[in-house]
């Protein structure tokens, strides 16, 4: 054989070994995109079920920690879309186990119907799951907010009285029940998780029936105050209810016809001539401050 006969030989079989490699390539190419959509997928799915297990989680808890109280009914709604939000994820699974990847086979066409199909579904899904997420950060959050806002009232009513008990001669004994009470309503507005994520971690024991249990606590506790100030003719039980509504307004200085109108809205006697009398008392015995500007 001479030496081109050699060469042409050579040239053809690498030429051969070119086509192979690009062949090859262009196969290896595929089947990155391939595994890249798959990824894609993957992790796609792997964030639809993590945030559904977290949802079901905190709403499994908050209606253990709400039991008893009318907020169950909201949680009670979510509760039954998020079983049917996993209903329905679970039928996409079968769907492509028993037509898309049956006998192990799995084909581009296959993986672009499912891809398509699931991504369809995913997608929604998981911005309403971010929607209910938030929803179950509202709802703790303002029963938090208004547990802390009934201790905060409680606190200032408990704060004025202190001032009126330390000018009794017999005001030692007497601050003793104010602080108390303080540490009391303190040790329930600790109970309290600070985060959501924090009724994870408790006990079921422990956060079942809570948020009802310290409204009801907050309710005897107002109870006692207010017939701590009764009883020592520190105030009259509506001066104590009015004064209470004052400091449910979370204000400091209002005008006095538009404190009245408030407080006609708010208290159980919504008479403006009684409300008028109350709130003079009220300013004669020093708990709240009237104020006369003129021009």
């Amino acid at each position: 054989m001479s030496n081109n006969e050699e060469l042409v030989k050579l040239e053809s079989i690498l030429g051969i070994l070119d086509k192979k490699i690009t062949n090859l390539n262009e196969t290896k190419q595929k089947l990155d995109d391939f595994k890249r959509r798959i990824d894609e997928v993957y992790e796609k799915e792997c964030s639809f079920r993590k945030l559904l297990s977290t949802c079901k989680k905190h709403n499994e808890r908050l209606l253990l920690f709400f039991e008893g109280s009318e907020e169950t009914e909201a949680l009670k709604l979510i509760d039954e879309e998020l079983d049917k939000i996993d209903s329905n994820y679970k039928q996409k699974q079968q769907f492509f186990e028993e037509n898309l990847a049956s006998k192990g086979e799995f084909s581009e066409d296959k993986l672009d119907k499912y891809s398509r199909e699931i991504t369809e579904f995913l997608s929604p899904a998981i911005e309403r799951l971010d929607t209910l997420a938030y929803e179950h950060e509202s709802i703790f959050n303002k029963a938090k907010k208004e547990i802390s806002e009934k201790i905060n009232v409680l606190n200032r009513l408990l704060n004025t009285l202190l001032k009126k008990v330390e000018e009794l001669p017999h005001g030692s004994k007497l601050k003793e029940f104010i602080d108390e009470e303080q540490n009391q309503l303190q040790e329930i507005l600790t109970s309290i998780p600070s985060e959501l994520e924090e009724i994870d971690k408790k006990d079921k024991n422990l956060i079942q029936g809570a948020y009802t249990k310290v409204k009801n606590d907050i309710s005897e506790h107002r109870g006692e105050i207010r017939r701590f100030a009764v009883d020592n003719n520190l105030l009259s039980e509506d001066e104590a209810i009015l004064l209470e509504t004052v400091y449910e307004i979370q204000g400091r200085e209002f005008e006095f016809t538009e404190v009245i109108s408030i407080l006609k809205e708010k208290l159980p006697f919504g008479d403006e001539e009684k409300i008028q009398k109350l709130m003079l008392e009220l300013s004669k015995k020093g708990f709240i401050l009237l104020k006369v500007i003129t021009e």
